[in-house]
Parts: structure tokens; C-alpha cells; sequence
């Protein structure tokens, strides 16, 4: 209806401006108001055919440079417009709609110096391009997007505005396209600086990377770098003519967990909870590629429970690119329903950007079952308050390996955990 209206009002416009000139000529006479008739009579039947000429047949195709990548990377996309006739256009003006989940700029691993403040790396992103097509049946323009966040992305409107020369008409149109990227979190390098390994005799320090056997060799495999100077399989490195590596059986602790809170945040701490994606994300590549076994879970919305392994951290990556936070519930009312399926002796890494009394004593309960808990605490360092102090004192003295990331520890290039 309203496209129709336009319409009518359009036409009216040009049918007023024709008699009008034509009933100056017609009284005033002469040669000056006769050459102005006839001289603008092109292009009051320009535009009279422009109000009818239908943009709706123009064919639009949205290119992406990617359709998967990691945040804080650019993404190049492509606006490509064809037409069959070559109808003379002044210009036209074209907006790609840039989707809301993209006003949030990720310029890793800087972005969290903006842990109190995540709403200044919010950035209205807008693209618009002014064409001059003529008779060109075919134009195209390109974007960058730079500093992608996190998250699944999905394109859906491009506009069009045509006019004429004068400005007397103005066309518009839109197009849905339904292009969807993929932004996985980044992932860092971490330190793990030591872990606590129970047995029956006591609590005594050993690293993760121990957990692997090397009495039974189960097969041989490419060498990669981080590999032992022992593991090298020399005689098969002579035959294949590239370096073999011994592969052995792995030690397997099925109660390992690495647990993500995906429960509802605070927009002040939208910059936090994307950290501790991120912390998940690296762990998960971590444990993987030191084949130690653990399980990861993500306790929100849905609950995602995945085993760690190289083969299972695409799987993984997908889930936390599209996680978002649940709209109610809390992290400490989740691990009360998840100690049920965990027996007593395991050991529990949690990631959080929330500590509370609640939290802390879902936590104290873990402990009572004989586990070994690991609290991986993000948030920004003014927003560390008396309160969450006392809680972390409490947790330290109650046997909680307590880290808290700030500002400064997450901006490092690597992230250091100590468990």
C-alpha cells in the first residue's frame, strides 16, 4: 500500500511539473517558454518511465571473503548488483544492514584494558556506498569489517535508493540476503603451572603433562613440534625418510572437569564472560594437545557435556562460538545439579565472572565430597570488591586453588593458570 502511494505521489509530481510548463507555454507564448517545454520534455518523460521502471528485478549477490573465522579478525564482503536492461540510473545509493551482533569491537587481546567499561568498544557500524551506474548492467562494491566479535553473524538487508538527476524521484528497495559467519573465540597458549594429584598417601605437586603414559606405545605418528627428544621412532624416521614419533596409551581420568558458567550476566560484564570463553576455548586446545583427558561442560541455558580431545575441539569451538548467556538461573544452582553425576574424589576446573556467597558455598560442598576444586575468576579489577575479597580468602583457606584475572593477566599474550 505504501509503495503504491509513493507511486501516485511521484507520478502527480511529474504530471503537475509537465502542465505546468506546458500552460506557461501555452499563455505566455513565444519562443523562450516553448524551448523550455520542449527542452525539459525529456526529461519529464525520463521521469515518468523511472517511476515505473521496477527495481524489484535487479539480482543482488552478497559475497563473504570467509564464512569462518576467529575473533578479532576482518571480514571482506562483496555487494555485487545485476540488471538485464541498461536503463540509464543517475545514481543509487546502497546500504548494507550490518548485523547487530557485530557493533562490538574485538581488538584482542587489548579489548579487555575495558573490563569496567565494555560498552566503549561498542561501535555502530554502518555501510553505505553511493553507485553511478548509467547504463552498466553490472556494479559491485566492497567493505572490511575489522575487529569481528565472537558469535554467529547473520546478514539479512540490503537497501537500494535510485533517483534522477534533479532529485525529483526518489526509489526505494530492499533485498533480503542470508549470509551467516561463524566467529570462533581466540585462543592463547597457557601456562599451567602445576597440578594437584591425589592418592593415598596425600596431596603432592606434579604437572598435567605427566598424566600421559610412556611404558605401552600403542603406534607411531608424524612428529610434531613439543614432541620428547625419547619419543622419536628412529627406524621408522629412516624408512618413511620424515620423523616418526611413538605414540602411547593415554592415562584417561574420567573425572576431570572443566565447567564454563553460561549463566545470565550483567552487561557490565558482557567483556568478562566473553574472556572466560575465551580462557575454555584455550584450555580445551590445551588439554587436547597434551592428550589429557578431561571432560568440559557448559552449564546455562542447555547443558553441553564433550569429552577434550584434537578430535573433539572443532565440535567444542562451535558450541562456544554461538554460546550466549542463559536469561535466568545461576552458576551455583547448576553445579548443585551436576555434583549428582560426578562421583566424590574428581576434580573440578571452573571458569566464572560471578563469585557469590551462594557460589562459594556450592563449592564447599565439592570439597566435602573429597574433590579438588580449581576457580578460574574473571572480572575487572575495581569491580573486586570487600565482599568478593572475604569470599576468596574463605575458598583459599578452605583448600580452592583461587585464580582471579584482571585487567592485566588478561591482556597477556599467554594465559597462566595455576591449579
Amino acid at each position: 500500500m505504501k509503495q503504491f502511494i509513493s507511486i501516485v505521489s511521484k507520478m502527480l509530481l511529474v504530471v503537475v511539473l509537465l502542465v505546468v510548463l506546458f500552460a506557461y507555454a501555452m499563455f505566455q507564448g513565444g519562443f523562450v517558454s516553448w524551448f523550455l517545454f520542449y527542452a525539459f520534455l525529456p526529461f519529464l518523460l525520463y521521469l515518468i518511465v523511472l517511476v515505473f521502471y521496477p527495481l524489484s528485478h535487479w539480482k543482488l549477490e552478497r559475497k563473504l571473503s570467509q564464512t569462518t573465522l576467529h575473533s578479532g579478525e576482518s571480514l571482506t564482503v562483496s555487494v555485487t548488483i545485476r540488471r538485464e536492461f541498461p536503463f540509464p540510473v543517475y545514481y543509487c545509493i546502497v546500504e548494507d544492514y550490518v548485523p547487530g551482533t557485530m557493533m562490538k569491537l574485538n581488538g584482542h587481546p587489548n579489548n579487555y584494558d575495558y573490563l569496567s567499561n565494555p560498552s566503549a568498544l561498542f561501535q555502530q557500524r554502518k555501510v553505505k556506498r553511493i553507485l553511478f551506474p548509467w547504463f552498466r548492467k553490472q556494479f559491485t562494491f566492497s567493505y572490511t569489517l575489522d575487529q569481528l566479535p565472537r558469535g554467529e553473524h547473520t546478514f539479512h538487508t540490503v537497501r537500494l535508493k535510485v533517483g534522477d538527476l534533479l532529485g525529483f524521484v526518489k526509489k526505494t528497495h530492499y533485498v533480503t540476503l542470508g549470509e551467516k559467519v561463524l566467529v570462533y573465540p581466540s585462543k592463547r597458549d597457557v601456562f599451567i603451572h602445576q597440578a594437584l594429584h591425589r592418592n593415598e598417601g596425600g596431596s603432592a605437586p606434579v604437572h598435567l603433562q605427566r598424566s600421559k603414559q610412556t611404558t605401552i606405545v600403542s603406534g607411531i605418528r608424524d612428529y610434531v613440534p613439543g614432541d620428547r627428544f625419547s619419543w622419536i621412532d628412529w627406524k621408522n624416521t629412516a624408512r618413511k625418510n620424515k620423523m616418526m614419533t611413538k605414540e602411547f596409551d593415554v592415562q584417561r581420568d574420567a573425572s576431570f572437569f572443566l565447567i564454563l558458567d553460561a549463566y545470565e550476566i550483567n552487561s557490565d560484564k558482557a567483556l568478562a564472560f566473553e574472556g572466560s570463553v575465551e580462557m575454555c576455548a584455550s584450555l580445551v586446545q590445551q588439554f587436547g594437545r597434551n592428550h589429557i583427558h578431561m571432560t568440559f561442560l557448559i552449564l546455562g541455558e542447555s547443558r553441553f557435556v564433550s569429552p577434550v580431545s584434537k578430535e573433539k575441539e572443532k565440535q567444542v569451538s562451535y558450541q562456544l562460538a554461538r554460546l550466549e548467556p542463559a536469561k535466568s538461573g545461576t552458576f551455583a544452582e547448576g553445579l548443585q545439579q551436576e555434583k549428582c553425576n560426578v562421583a566424590s574424589g574428581g576434580k573440578y576446573m571452573l571458569v566464572t565472572t560471578s563469585l557469590t556467597l551462594s557460589l562459594q558455598e556450592s563449592i564447599l560442598q565439592l570439597i566435602q565430597s573429597n574433590n579438588q576444586i580449581v576457580l578460574v575468576y574473571i572480572d575487572a579489577q575495581e569491580r573486586i570488591e570487600a565482599t568478593e575479597r572475604q569470599l576468596i580468602e574463605t575458598l583459599r583457606a578452605s583448600g580452592v586453588v583461587v585464580n582471579v584475572l584482571t585487567e592485566k593477566e588478561m591482556t597477556k599474550h599467554v594465559f597462566e593458570v595455576n591449579t
